[in-house]
């Protein structure tokens, strides 16, 4: 979120955005689909109960902690601003890397790589509907002129 601080530099805009388009549509994908090769249908239904569990840890009390800190040294940001950055869903890809890293080094840790699968899909499926309630309650959205 820090590391984002050149956006509003017009210098860098065109290749940000351009880098950003290349991992969101070549890198992110590459990243699931290697991941769809070695998390199995039955791993994921052996694990449903901790994933959903860990899932609802990570989208509940762990990311927005850690994101509220991480935003906490940041001027210009209103509280409601910080507060939406906390519940907006990522997509994972950072996850699923680690934890593909985490099964490949550690072979014994073989249900990291389904529970991390359980946390992605969750997050992916609950949070983008509840992104506008959001932002609305937290009175972020710009009203329409007429």
């Amino acid at each position: 979120l820090l590391a984002n601080y050149n956006h509003g530099n017009d210098n860098f805009h065109h290749t940000l955005h351009t880098l950003e388009v290349k991992i969101d549509s070549i890198g992110k994908p590459i990243v699931f689909m290697i991941v769809g090769a070695f998390v199995s249908p039955m791993d994921l239904w052996e694990s449903i109960v901790p994933g959903l569990l860990i899932a609802s840890l990570f989208i509940i009390i762990v990311r927005p902690i850690a994101v509220f800190f991480s935003l906490f040294p940041v001027k210009g940001m209103t509280k409601n601003q910080k507060w939406f950055l906390c519940s907006v869903r990522e997509t994972g890809v950072v996850a699923m890397l680690l934890s593909m890293m985490m099964s490949i080094r550690f072979p014994e840790m073989k249900a990291i790589l389904p529970i991390t699968t359980w946390v992605v899909i969750t997050t992916l499926v609950i949070l983008p509907p509840l992104t506008m309630r959001w932002a609305r309650r937290l009175d972020l959205l710009e009203t329409e002129k007429a």
